[in-house]
This record gives C-alpha cells, sequence and structure tokens, in this order.
C-alpha cells in the first residue's frame, strides 16, 4: 500500500511539474502584453471544456481515470531482470561442499526405515513347492527423541481377524531376537531391529492363507505413554509380493557371456 499512494503521489507531482512548464513556455511564446485577453479567451474554452466534461457519464469518467492510472503504474514498476552470467568458467558445487552448507537436522521422533523408504521389504517372504511363503514381518527404527525410550511394547494386529502378534527386539549381545520385557530401554540416537511372526513355532505360512486370515495388519509400538502406528494395506502387501518375485527373477538371471565360433 506505501509503494501504491508513493508512485500515485509521484505520477501527480510529476504531471502538475509538466502543467507548470507548459504554461509558462505558452506565456514566453504569445508575450505578456495579450495576456488579459488570452486569459478571457482561455476561460471561455475552459468553461465549454468543463460543460463538455460534466455531459460524460461519471462512470466513464472514472474508468477512465482507473485504467490510466493503473497502466501508468504497471509501466514504471520495476522488473526483476536476470544479468548474463558467463558459466563457461564456473564448476558446481554440491549441497555439502559449499562454504554455507548447514547439514539438515535429523526429525524429531523414531526414524522408521518402513515408513521413509516405501520399496522396504517389511514382509519376509520366499518360495517353497512352487507358491509363495511369507515368514516374518520386519523393520528397524532409530531414536531420534530427545529422550531414551523406556517401557517399550510392540505387536501386530492383524486387520482381518483382530488376533494380535507379538514383535521382538534384536538383542545383539545374544544374536537372537527377545521379547519386549526384556528391553530396558532405547537410548537417543539408537537403532533397533524387530521381527513378528505370524506363526506361534515361528514358521513359514502360504501367502494365500496369510492373506486369508491375517491380510492387512498393523504395527503398533508403545513407549512411556506414546503410541505410534502404521498400517499396512492389502495393495502394500501386494506390491511387496510383487517386489519379490522381481527380485527373484533378477537373481535367476544368467549374465551374457561371450560367444566363440565352432570348430
Amino acid at each position: 500500500m506505501k509503494v501504491f499512494l508513493g508512485r500515485f503521489a509521484s505520477i501527480l507531482l510529476t504531471a502538475g511539474g509538466w502543467l507548470l512548464f507548459g504554461v509558462r513556455t505558452v506565456l514566453d511564446a504569445i508575450g505578456y502584453a495579450t495576456l488579459p485577453d488570452d486569459a478571457k479567451v482561455a476561460a471561455h474554452l475552459l468553461n465549454n471544456l468543463l460543460l463538455w466534461i460534466l455531459d460524460l457519464p461519471g462512470s466513464l469518467v472514472l474508468a477512465f481515470a482507473l485504467i490510466s492510472t493503473m497502466w501508468l503504474m504497471w509501466v514504471s514498476w520495476p522488473r526483476n531482470v536476470a544479468t548474463p552470467v558467463d558459466t563457461r568458467n564456473m564448476r558446481v558445487l554440491a549441497g555439502d561442499q559449499r562454504d554455507d552448507y548447514v547439514p539438515p537436522k535429523p526429525k524429531k521422533g523414531i526414524k522408521w526405515n518402513f515408513v521413509d523408504s516405501p520399496s522396504y521389504p517389511f514382509i519376509g517372504m520366499s518360495m517353497a513347492d512352487g507358491q509363495v511363503m511369507v515368514s516374518q514381518f520386519q523393520g528397524q527404527g532409530t531414536n531420534n527423541t530427545d529422550d531414551p525410550l523406556t517401557n517399550v511394547e510392540a505387536y501386530l494386529r492383524s486387520d482381518v481377524s483382530g488376533e494380535i502378534f507379538p514383535v521382538l527386539f534384536r538383542d545383539d549381545s545374544k544374536r537372537s531376537y527377545v521379547s519386549s520385557d526384556k528391553l530396558l530401554a532405547l537410548p537417543i540416537g539408537a537403532f533397533v531391529d524387530m521381527r513378528g511372526f505370524f506363526t506361534p513355532d515361528q514358521t513359514r505360512m502360504p501367502y494365500n492363507e496369510f492373506m486369508e486370515k491375517i491380510g492387512p495388519f498393523t504395527f503398533f509400538f508403545e513407549y512411556g505413554g506414546n503410541q505410534f502406528r502404521h498400517s499396512f494395506t492389502r495393495r502394500d502387501i501386494e506390491d511387496r509380493k510383487s517386489a519379490y518375485f522381481a527380485d527373484v527373477e533378477k537373481s535367476q538371471a544368467k549374465p551374457p557371456v561371450p560367444q566363440f565360433k565352432q570348430d
């Protein structure tokens, strides 16, 4: 608004200055001796002009004033003109190579790889007797909060039957997965590896049976009165199966070998 008022005032001041200059130039050209007669003629012409203006519709006069004002402001508005830069001898630096680069701070909270990386294999799969088998849920997380996490519990819930499956945590000292009641705390910045099995004896389950009895499921992670949950939809599981088939085909593909002439 301040810029608008400033430009409007400058337009009025400029117009007034040129008007004074024009009047002075005319007086110098015709001389001062005939000024009284010229003033009468000018007054008569001015009276006719004012009468003509009064006959014009008020909306037309207002529209002309607004359009002319906006046009003057548009043509006088400053433009950001890009200055040509000679890039022939310039070297583009990566973000972390610049002097003013500041590494981004990690987001607060718990970082889950199956959330940040949609292609992460959150379900372990394998082949047996020509069919796909589901073995377990798998996921990793990092504590990016400002506090160690205590009273931790994690589990899976089938969105088909409502059945609950406990999630186990990797204990590197024992090289095995243990239940959540064995986890004392998850320190700040600590990484945790988890597994969740869908059968009591931790055996594999055919994919079709898994989709029929368990299907979509939800991961729950509770700590200190807080709860994180993430749902894996039927589409997520089907996409995981497709990705598994793609990985199998890629691993079984044989690279091309040199070809030789036959004797």
